[in-house]
């Protein structure tokens, strides 16, 4: 003995209802993965940072290393003078002075590039003690042609695919959605209907009656309209509640891109900055590098004081954290206008050896 039943109903047409909630959900997909990508842009973006500045720390560590060098050199040459006579005591203590500096320059430099060095394997989820081989703070410096178009150009790129605005948008198009959906939830709807219904229970003409053998069979096919009447203005202010959200995304979309193109004009003005500054401080630090051997020479010969050689050896170390400074600004300046056109990639970071 059986009562099985079986019923079917399909939407025929629902003035879009479907498709719009089908196209809300897409939206707002788009948008989770959009944001998604920013967050993975910011991760890599905190790496690549964490990465050149390791890098700088190296390059001030080699810097410190000769400015050691030549203040040892500038030593001995004093000392040298002192001993023979040609030269006042006073000659030898300020350039062991000088000596001493460098040599707590030198120690700080290699404290910090120990810092630096651990912070960087620990963004890439590696022991503190990983050894980690960088590249020359020198090296790699060259004009990138990803930013060699106008910066109106830049701007209006990453204006239409930065993650952040692509996900604005997908914000937008999802809310528009949303009020078609709720809007069309409010109509008509046209539904195919069926149902088939079966049962063979025994049956009996009524109670204390002989018990005899049956057998029922119904369905039906047909089409299903339902109109609503009245939901006590509850669709309207739905709708308006939809439609109200539809234009609050739109302004923070306009508010994204507003504040993407000004993000973008400053980071493009600033590596224009960085980029000359890559000659010019190239430029003294040749200079301030003949300087101190020209001035290094006349006190070797006798025919330099002692405070000569000092300056031109206190300018030459100053020139070399110019260099650094230049060089590290440069590659700053290179991340931070990748970041605001969300075209950070692994063209960011020179190569890593790890040992």
């Amino acid at each position: 003995m059986q009562n099985a039943s079986v019923s079917l109903s399909w939407v025929l047409y629902d003035f879009g209802g479907r498709s719009a909630a089908l196209r809300n959900a897409n939206e707002l997909l788009a948008a989770a993965q959009a944001n998604q990508l920013a967050v993975l842009q910011t991760v890599f973006g905190t790496v690549a940072k964490d990465f050149y500045a390791a890098q700088a720390v190296q390059g001030t560590l080699s810097a410190a290393r000769e400015v050691e060098h030549t203040a040892k050199t500038s030593a001995d040459a004093a000392t040298a003078r002192t001993d023979r006579g040609v030269a006042a005591i006073s000659d030898q203590l300020q350039a062991q002075t000088a000596y001493a500096e460098a040599v707590v320059s030198r120690t700080k430099a290699e404290s910090d590039w120990a810092s630096a060095v651990g912070t960087l394997a620990s963004d890439m989820n590696l022991a503190p003690t990983t050894q980690i081989v960088l590249p020359d703070v020198g090296d790699g410096v060259k004009p990138d042609p990803e930013f060699g178009e106008s910066v109106a150009a830049l701007i209006e790129d990453a204006q239409h695919n930065y993650p952040g605005v692509a996900a604005a948008v997908a914000q937008v198009e999802a809310a528009k959605a949303k009020v078609a959906q709720t809007r069309a939830e409010g109509l008509p709807r046209l539904n195919l209907v069926a149902q088939y219904n079966f049962n063979n229970q025994p049956t009996s003409l009524q109670l204390g009656f002989p018990v005899f053998p049956a057998t029922h069979r119904e369905w039906y096919l047909g089409f299903q309209v339902t109109i609503p009447i009245f939901e006590g203005f509850a669709r309207t202010y739905q709708v308006r509640q939809a439609e109200a959200q539809t234009e609050l995304q739109v302004d923070l979309l306009a508010e994204a891109r507003q504040q993407v193109g000004l993000s973008v004009w400053n980071a493009y003005q600033s590596l224009q900055g960085a980029t000359k500054n890559l000659d010019n401080s190239a430029n003294l630090l040749t200079l301030a590098r003949h300087s101190f051997e020209a001035a290094q020479r006349r006190y070797q010969i006798g025919v330099g004081s002692i405070l000569e050689l000092l300056n031109a050896q206190s300018a030459l170390a100053n020139a070399n954290k110019q260099r650094i400074q230049a060089l590290t600004d440069w590659r700053s300046a290179r991340l931070q206008l990748a970041s605001r056109l969300g075209k950070l990639g692994m063209w960011s970071l020179e190569s890593i050896e790890m040992h």
